[in-house]
């Protein structure tokens, strides 16, 4: 009769941890902002998309299950003139605000261009200690050449993972994520979301 009561037991508890960690129970928010103007001003009255009345839209997806929230977020497009370092980079803007103690996070910044084709994927990851209820900056850089400035309209981020103090891992649900976009007529696959290899500058 004890053995009987304890496997009982021990299957409820299972049970009830696996309900809370159910993707069916997590609940996906979307919001909009705007992201500036597609203008990226080089000086000198030079700039790409001069004459351009269009905005960037950055959309932003929290995750309830997440141990973090994403703030006002998206990736801003800069030139910046050095003698031996000129050039376009994308820079990603806005903070994060962990729930609990964070060691590492990883947010994922996926563009769109001006057609709503999926142009690049992007990934900042931030690998330190971050307290519960403090904000962070996410930071990072990315090499970008005058097309992908011209053409880049819309973001969208989200966490793809994060490891808590205590060493757990939190992974999104990438087809919750997908679903999501539909709504605001964007169509991408799970495996499009994804980050991809670095951009490096042309060879001359």
């Amino acid at each position: 009769m004890t053995k009987c009561f304890c496997l009982i037991l021990l299957f409820v508890t299972c049970a009830c941890s696996q309900d809370r960690t159910s993707t069916s129970a997590r609940k996906l928010t979307l919001q909009t902002y705007d992201g500036g103007s597609v203008v990226t001003e080089l000086g000198y009255g030079i700039a790409v998309n001069k004459g351009s009345s269009l905005h960037r839209r950055w959309y932003v997806i929290n995750d309830s299950s997440c141990p973090l929230d994403l703030g006002t977020v998206g990736i801003n497009a800069v030139y910046k003139s050095a003698q031996y370092s000129a050039g376009y980079s994308f820079l990603p803007v806005g903070d994060l605000t962990p729930k609990v103690s964070i060691s590492a996070v990883r947010v994922i910044f996926a563009q769109f261009d001006l057609w709503g084709d999926r142009e690049r994927t992007l990934a900042a990851n931030e690998v330190r200690d971050l307290p519960a209820g403090q904000s962070f900056k996410i930071t990072g850089t990315w090499y970008a050449d005058e097309n992908d400035v011209a053409e880049q309209l819309t973001s969208v981020a989200y966490v793809r993972n994060a490891m808590t103090a205590d060493g757990k891992i939190w992974r999104a649900d990438l087809d919750k994520i997908v679903a999501l976009l539909q709504t605001v007529a964007i169509t991408v696959s799970a495996s499009g979301l994804e980050s991809e290899p670095r951009k490096e500058p042309e060879k001359k």
